[in-house]
């Protein structure tokens, strides 16, 4: 009952955020905004490093935790209690095989493969856009806007669902972040402020912990409706 109050915590959270930031450019005059190379700069900048900080997350999900010192002794305590192992960041249980992608010989996470594809992918993009693109069209800004929060409810959806496909997570997770940059290219070409584009980018990681708490929900679900007593989650 708990996780579930915490997810609807963070859902109400997400909405809010993307309520604020449509009053935000509703409110803003629609015209083309020309942005200086300084200023958009610097927005890419914190996108990218922001990009960089989710890529380390993906392929060490523990390391803020550990640098922290949170639980360590209760999660080692923990694994002690079972006979599973982690593969892909997930259990090597048959329940959760839709969750892994095996690249080589080498399971992979399929969600965090996702969100490091779509990481490279939106700092590619960014930077080109820095330096070959002097302004958008304001109808395209909106169309930015709106395909961002498609894709954020599609991505939530995707991840509750009880069928799952791993390239299908893959995608979903990929487009996750290029949302993101949907969302800051929208707002922050939209208003003109570089302010407002860093509090897209820092609304992004509220959604993407929003998508972490409806993933553990999931694991956790999983684990219940399963036979085994391995109890991972």
């Amino acid at each position: 009952m708990k996780q579930i109050h915490n997810i609807l915590y963070y859902l109400v959270l997400s909405v809010i955020a993307v309520v604020l930031l449509i009053i935000l450019i509703v409110t803003t005059p629609s015209q083309t905004v020309t942005i200086g190379l300084p200023e958009k700069f610097f927005v890419a900048v914190v996108f990218i490093t922001s990009c960089i900080f989710g890529i380390s997350l993906a392929l060490f999900p523990g390391w803020l935790r550990k640098s922290f010192r949170l639980n360590d002794q209760h999660v080692h305590a923990q694994s002690k209690k079972t006979e599973r192992h982690y593969k892909g960041h997930h259990p090597d249980c048959d329940a959760f095989q839709s969750h892994t992608i095996t690249i080589k010989n080498r399971v992979l996470c399929a969600g965090c493969l996702g969100l490091i594809i779509g990481c490279l992918i939106s700092i590619v993009a960014i930077v080109i856009i820095i330096f070959f693109i002097d302004s958008f069209q304001i109808s395209l800004l909106y169309g930015f806007f709106i395909l961002g929060f498609l894709i954020l409810a599609v991505v939530y959806s995707e991840i509750v669902v009880s069928v799952r496909y791993a390239i299908v997570h893959v995608i979903s997770n990929s487009m996750l972040v290029v949302s993101f940059l949907f969302f800051t290219l929208g707002v922050f070409h939209i208003t003109g402020n570089t302010v407002y584009g860093v509090m897209v980018i820092l609304f992004s990681f509220l959604w993407l912990d929003t998508r972490i708490q409806l993933s553990n929900y999931s694991h956790k679900r999983i684990c219940q409706l399963c036979t085994e007593n391995c109890k991972m989650y």
